[in-house]
């Protein structure tokens, strides 16, 4: 029986260096990517559920185990490592899910690298409205909330007691917010208490160089099945620094060609973390060939 907890491995990018959790498994690799701020073992309540595949999930730059490195000019930079990996490792035809800027990094690799993926579950990506990129842009230079973050902890229990009641942790499952803080402190240098593995000026760096334009011109060369399940509609009164609203344009599917949109009203940007059922089922119907769905029912697909 494979073991629920992966072994780490390093990738050099460049001048620093990428951590990848591995679990051991038969057929296709599935590549997972997180959003900014996580890191890989946001995914480890899906893999446990997900008994017997091979699967990786990579630490970002400045995230989890990775090495804390320069921080981007644009998410290219975030592409370049993710190019990287997958050179280093020689993967081909696997499965790619990809939430939030992890979405869009997939594309970025699908578009490098034609005969990475043979299917992408794309789970409320980053990738903006283009006619309202310059609104964006505009806002690019400003002070991130997120850099004020606190970055004291005594311990991971402190963390998750004064995550759970809040927005937008209050919607996740139990099981994963207590593996995003498990896995998202590490020691200070002092050895007195714990900071977060992201340092707060690194997510926020990242949140501000999310606006480029780059990924438009690709979007016609991602040729392989594609699925983007898009979160809830931003509402008027929500400012542009909450997350829960889904950032993704609604036409990215309508401009790749072989993608289809399955849009999820009732899920924030955070459905991976609120329904990982669901998202284990769209697994599941990547590897099986079938028409990929949302389930949100949360009962597990049988004979995995």
């Amino acid at each position: 029986m494979r073991s629920d907890t992966p072994i780490q491995k390093f990738v050099s990018a460049g001048d620093h260096q990428i951590c990848l959790h591995e679990w051991a498994g038969e057929g296709p690799t599935f590549l997972l990517l997180h959003a900014t701020g996580f890191h890989g073992r946001v995914w480890d309540y899906i893999i446990k559920h997900f008994p017997g595949r091979h699967v990786i999930a990579w630490d970002m730059r400045s995230h989890g185990m990775s090495e804390n490195a320069a921080l981007p000019k644009l998410w290219t930079d975030l592409g370049e490592d993710l190019f990287a990996v997958v050179k280093e490792l020689g993967l081909k035809q696997v499965y790619g899910v990809g939430h939030s800027c992890g979405g869009h990094l997939t594309i970025l690799a699908a578009a490098k690298f034609p005969e990475l993926y043979q299917n992408i579950l794309l789970l409320d990506p980053v990738v903006f409205p283009r006619p309202l990129l310059p609104i964006f842009k505009n806002i690019a230079d400003q002070d991130h909330p997120v850099a004020r973050r606190r970055n004291q902890w005594t311990n991971v229990g402190e963390m998750y007691e004064r995550f759970k009641d809040r927005k937008p942790y209050n919607s996740w499952l139990p099981e994963i917010l207590q593996d995003y803080c498990q896995h998202g402190l590490v020691e200070t240098e002092q050895g007195e208490g714990y900071q977060l593995a992201c340092p707060p000026d690194a997510e926020a760096e990242v949140y501000r160089t999310c606006y480029g334009d780059h990924i438009y011109p690709l979007l016609d060369s991602v040729r392989v099945p594609t699925t983007v399940v898009r979160a809830r509609r931003r509402k008027p009164e929500e400012p542009l620094h909450d997350f829960s609203p889904s950032p993704t344009w609604e036409l990215l599917a309508e401009n790749m060609p072989n993608a289809k949109d399955i849009y999820v009203p009732d899920h924030t940007h955070f459905l991976p973390m609120e329904n990982p059922d669901a998202v284990l089922n769209m697994m599941v119907q990547m590897e099986r060939g079938e028409d990929i769905r949302w389930q949100g029912n949360g009962a597990i697909l049988k004979d995995m």
